[in-house]
């Protein structure tokens, strides 16, 4: 086993899903031509063991999530224009295009970045700070933190 993580297709997610708790299945993998036996331990985590190295790997069914929520509070500083905020259009090349976006040295977020470069680094004078905006990627952030509080 090479430590990569290679999704199970249907048909064995089905066979693991239909184990009882502490039954085990065994089979030859196509990829590797590695035996392996997977042993369910709950409804959602069973364990897979390379019968001849004994490398155990724990694995476990996952879920996806689908959409987002309607509510995500953008960082102040971004220049909403550039966004896409309507839920039914995120679906288009722009929702994922990160934009660089010129931040103002004399207001903040600009002038707190540049007060803690000054701090480590004073013999450069900075021209320009620029930031990266992502609305997908700070999308998927934001509802994966909504999901932790």
């Amino acid at each position: 086993n090479d430590a990569r993580w290679r999704a199970y297709d249907e048909i064995m997610g089905t066979i693991i899903q239909e184990l009882n708790i502490g039954k085990s299945y065994t089979y030859k993998c196509d990829i590797d031509n590695q035996i392996y036996k997977i042993t369910k331990l709950s409804p959602s985590t069973a364990q897979q063991v390379n019968v001849i190295t004994k490398i155990k790997r724990d694995i476990r069914r996952t879920k996806k999530v689908r959409g987002y929520k309607v509510h995500i509070e953008y960082p102040f500083w971004w220049n909403l224009k550039k966004i896409d905020l309507n839920q039914e259009l995120r679906r288009n090349s722009k929702y994922a295009a990160p934009q660089i976006i010129e931040l103002d040295l004399r207001t903040s977020p600009g002038a707190d970045v540049a007060a803690a470069f000054y701090k480590t680094c004073s013999r450069y004078r900075i021209i320009k700070i620029e930031s990266v905006q992502n609305q997908m990627l700070y999308d998927k952030w934001w509802n994966a933190r909504q999901g932790l509080i």
